[in-house]
């Protein structure tokens, strides 16, 4: 089943809170299955999960967020941030048919990996976006309305470079007011 065409769709970013920790196996088991998360990431930091989440309509979105996230046991917190524009995400049978093992660049398991929340002053936000875009170690850079204007994800050989590059080339970007970084987990080797 092909479960992002989001050509016409509305997605978000969605980072939950958990209190009790014995509850993230169980949600992140329920939530990766589902069609409207097209990620589900366990990560450390202010959050405890990110997601990815699509809907035909905001609406729609809103539904599901409320119903199948906030309804989770043990859920704390839900945080918000609707992308502008639907990300580029290529299929699984578009992956295989590529030759290629991982196209879209997205999950490099050998690296670490961690999203970036980025807030801006409203009048850089296109120039920061595109400083960012330029990145080597920057696998996607997304656009919001909610707290965060841009969502990153970032990966490089390891979390100490990651530090490195948000030190000294995403903190210092005119227009940058601060940067919250919540690295990826691996809660599961498959």
């Amino acid at each position: 089943m092909e479960r992002n065409d989001t050509k016409n769709t509305v997605c978000s970013y969605v980072l939950v809170k958990i209190g009790d920790r014995e509850k993230l196996v169980p949600a992140v088991e329920k939530l990766y299955i589902n069609e409207q998360v097209l990620f589900c990431d366990a990560v450390d930091g202010d959050y405890d999960l990110v997601l990815l989440v699509q809907g035909d309509t905001d609406h729609d979105l809103d539904r599901f967020i409320t119903k199948e996230i906030k309804g989770l046991t043990g859920v704390h917190a839900v945080e918000t941030c609707r992308l502008e524009t639907p990300p580029v995400v290529i299929t699984e049978s578009a992956s295989a048919n590529s030759g290629e093992d991982n196209p879209t660049g997205r999950y490099d398991g050998s690296k670490a990996q961690s999203y970036l929340f980025v807030e801006t002053i409203e009048e850089y936000l296109s120039d920061v976006e595109r400083e960012l875009k330029a990145l080597d170690s920057v696998v996607a850079c997304d656009i919001s309305r909610g707290k965060y204007p841009l969502v990153v994800l970032l990966r490089a050989a390891g979390f100490d470079l990651i530090r490195k590059i948000i030190a000294e080339k995403i903190r210092p970007l005119p227009g940058v007011l601060r940067v919250k970084q919540s690295r990826i987990i691996k809660l599961f080797e498959m």
